[in-house]
């Protein structure tokens, strides 16, 4: 879990770069995030959930929905 962790550091200064792109390609009406905001909250909120578990030495699991 610890490169999960190491991506996101990677990622996270360069995310802005992605704005143009998500305008041009991810937004819908149906889709699970509204904006560019939401999809940066959204990876923000994972990040911090890779981390917290990384730091309590807990894993992760992903489900289906």
């Amino acid at each position: 879990m610890a490169h999960l962790n190491r991506y996101w550091q990677a990622a996270a200064p360069v995310l802005p770069q992605l704005r143009e792109p998500y305008a041009r390609h991810a937004p819908s009406p149906w889709g699970w995030t509204a904006d560019f905001e939401d999809f940066t909250a959204l990876l923000s909120g994972w990040a911090e959930t890779v981390g917290e578990a990384e730091r309590r030495r807990w894993g992760l699991i992903g489900l289906p929905l």
